[in-house]
């Protein structure tokens, strides 16, 4: 049976990577994290990132994750809310220097919970998320999460981390993949290594669409455009990855149509490609023409 490791490894893309002079390590299943708060905060193993809250482990991986008091007031104010970040709530519970509340780091899809009074023990609870946090994810723009050669799909993922649930979900759960402490994975999905990817995965293509098969070339490369298949981004397994020019690539299904009208950077180079296209500028590998249909 083949392990996790071998099912993650990258191979040439790796060594591509490597080449280039940054440290990729092992890839490994998701791992559950649940420690607590205070201890891990005092000892430097946790961060607070504009993207989010991170917990380095002992193998030195940064992982993603979230705060959530485990003994709480549940008779009398319901159960806790989850933070995914440094919001107001976690700003002023640091700045008291005083660890009087019960907080854990946790990266987990059910927690838990005690009553503080009675002792009473709520089992694998699914946390909703803090108004605060939701908040912050609200104004945060696409543009600074995913990049400007990808297409950010903010709107699902304010609705995929409304629990703990939903954020576990975001992580890729039990698919999620590792990187070493100088490759940072957050919850928004790529790896700081992703354009040396992208253009590798580009190169390799040389720059022809696989759907339609447009020969992209010199300034017009940009209009090309890696996809991850299963939709998981922390997946850079080269058979997740196709190169798609950014007509092929917003017209994959109704979500990509919309996320390609939320950021105006794309959308503009969008609208760039669709006039050379009119205008006949680009040649075809095969012999697809652009009245063809993008099938998918």
């Amino acid at each position: 049976m083949t392990s996790m490791s071998e099912l993650y490894t990258f191979d040439a893309l790796k060594k591509f990577l490597k080449n280039n002079g940054y440290i990729v390590g092992d890839s490994k299943g998701y791992k559950l994290i649940r420690v607590d708060f205070e201890e891990a905060y005092t000892n430097g193993k946790i961060d607070f990132q504009s993207t989010g809250i991170f917990y380095l482990d002992e193998n030195g991986f940064k992982r993603q994750g979230y705060m959530y008091q485990t003994r709480y007031l549940v008779d009398k104010y319901g159960f806790p809310k989850f933070h995914i970040f440094e919001c107001e709530t976690i700003r002023k519970f640091l700045d008291k220097g005083v660890f009087d509340q019960y907080y854990s780091f946790s990266t987990a899809n059910t927690n838990d919970i005690i009553e503080r009074r009675t002792g009473e023990e709520f089992k694998n609870v699914s946390l909703s998320l803090c108004g605060y946090c939701r908040h912050m994810l609200l104004n945060m723009q696409a543009e600074e999460l995913f990049g400007e050669d990808m297409v950010g799909i903010k709107a699902l993922l304010i609705n995929s981390v409304s629990n703990t649930q939903g954020f576990y979900d975001a992580l890729g759960g039990s698919e999620q993949n590792e990187m070493p402490e100088q490759v940072d994975i957050d919850m928004f999905g790529y790896v700081k290594e992703w354009q040396k990817i992208s253009e590798y995965i580009r190169e390799k293509h040389q720059y022809v669409c696989e759907n339609c098969g447009v020969i992209l070339n010199g300034f017009n490369k940009r209009f090309l455009e890696v996809h991850h298949i299963n939709g998981n981004k922390l997946d850079n397994r080269e058979y997740n990855l196709k190169c798609l020019c950014i007509r092929c690539h917003s017209e994959i299904d109704k979500r990509h149509k919309e996320n390609y009208q939320v950021s105006r950077s794309n959308r503009i180079r969008l609208q760039q490609y669709l006039k050379c296209l009119s205008k006949g500028e680009f040649q075809f590998s095969n012999s697809d023409t652009d009245s063809d249909i993008y099938p998918f």
